[in-house]
């Protein structure tokens, strides 16, 4: 599960060689900027080569940050956030990516998987927008916002019912099709893409489902409450693969 805040924009989650891809991702908050700037890394040496362990490690990130931001602007600052560092301005990365990747759109694809009610439906998306739009605003990133697209898949006699305790394979199935197709078509690049730029292709590689519960979680959630535990979108790795483990245990 994912929760309706800032993370949403652009979500890289590190998997180690031996590790396989999550079916389902979860996260349940948000990941804080300045682990992702060189505050830390001055910090952990700082705190492995001093005896002075009065303070926690996450005290002298803090006390490093205020000493790097009153020494002036960053070595490498974000354009939209110049007081910043590039690497810690969503906007920034996001934008970065797709030049390199040579894409002209991003924005996850959305799975309708309840019908309840249309009314219901058009006002989580209209909630998914304003909370797009508000944390490109918050970095300074609305203009991103031209190459932002949402599409919708609705098919009720396809993906309704949709969840994780029954079973994910239509949506996947549905997506990969999509997927290998729509990079040609959208991005005027090779199906390659999916394989070797997975962050850049995320668009291509990973999708939202939303059924009855997270539309209602959203909803209940007050509008401008982006860290609510309660409200969040599943989303799904449009490729994962079931794999096995097999263990042979030597005879004594």
């Amino acid at each position: 599960m994912v929760p309706m805040t800032r993370n949403i924009l652009f979500r890289h989650q590190k998997l180690t060689f031996f590790s396989p891809e999550p079916e389902i991702l979860h996260s349940t908050e948000c990941e804080s900027s300045y682990w992702h700037q060189p505050a830390l890394t001055e910090a952990l040496r700082f705190y492995t080569r001093t005896s002075d362990h009065s303070a926690s490690l996450h005290e002298k990130v803090i006390a490093t940050q205020a000493r790097l931001r009153s020494a002036g602007s960053p070595p490498n600052p974000s354009k939209r956030t110049p007081n910043r560092f590039a690497t810690s301005n969503t906007p920034d990365r996001l934008e970065k990516a797709l030049n390199e990747a040579c894409f002209h759109s991003w924005g996850f694809h959305i799975y309708r998987c309840t019908y309840q009610s249309d009314s219901d439906w058009e006002e989580f998306l209209r909630r998914y927008r304003w909370h797009v739009a508000d944390s490109l605003k918050y970095e300074n990133g609305l203009d991103l916002l031209e190459s932002f697209k949402m599409t919708v898949f609705e098919n009720q006699a396809l993906f309704e019912g949709v969840d994780i305790s029954t079973g994910t394979a239509t949506v996947r199935e549905h997506f990969q099709k999509w997927a290998t197709i729509a990079i040609q078509e959208d991005q005027s690049v090779s199906p390659d893409m999916l394989v070797f730029a997975k962050v850049e292709a995320a668009r291509y590689r990973f999708c939202l489902f939303v059924n009855e519960k997270s539309l209602q979680g959203v909803l209940q959630a007050p509008l401008e409450d982006c860290f609510n535990e309660n409200a969040f979108v599943n989303m799904l790795n449009g490729w994962w693969k079931k794999s096995h483990l097999t263990i042979t245990i030597p005879k004594i």
